[in-house]
């Protein structure tokens, strides 16, 4: 399900860039010249999976990372994060515990969508930035 794919993408990063001495130390800062690849690897294994826009996430770990010089000083520890974080925002759209603020998807509209993201219109998909 969508909890284990959020569970499971860290593990995958690991096993795909295993050896990388920014991967061993989390708060390494990337290589540059890996950056683009790594964060490809997480939209792939864990944000596609979820129906999450890239552009949108990307635009969110730059806004949670303020303080320091985009991509050459990101880490691993701060992409976690903020991919936790942001799987978290999706995971409480897609399967809200109650009517609360803000705009989610009904159950309907998910199972309609054969909990397939191609199926999902995109104006019901989560997005950050609205």
């Amino acid at each position: 399900g969508d909890e284990d794919t959020i569970e499971q993408w860290r593990c995958q990063l690991n096993s795909a860039y295993a050896g990388y001495p920014w991967l061993q130390n989390p708060r390494a800062t990337i290589d540059v010249s890996k950056y683009d690849d790594v964060l490809k690897y997480i939209e792939d294994v864990a944000l596609d999976e979820l129906c999450a826009n890239f552009t949108d996430f990307e635009l969110y770990l730059k806004e949670q990372n303020p303080d320091i010089t985009y991509p050459t000083d990101m880490t691993i520890a701060r992409i976690s994060s903020s991919v936790n974080q942001y799987s978290q925002f999706i995971l409480d759209h897609y399967y809200p515990e109650v009517d609360g603020e803000g705009e989610t998807i009904t159950l309907t509209e998910w199972v309609e969508a054969t909990v397939q993201c191609k199926n999902l219109k995109d104006s019901r998909r989560y997005s950050y930035y609205h």
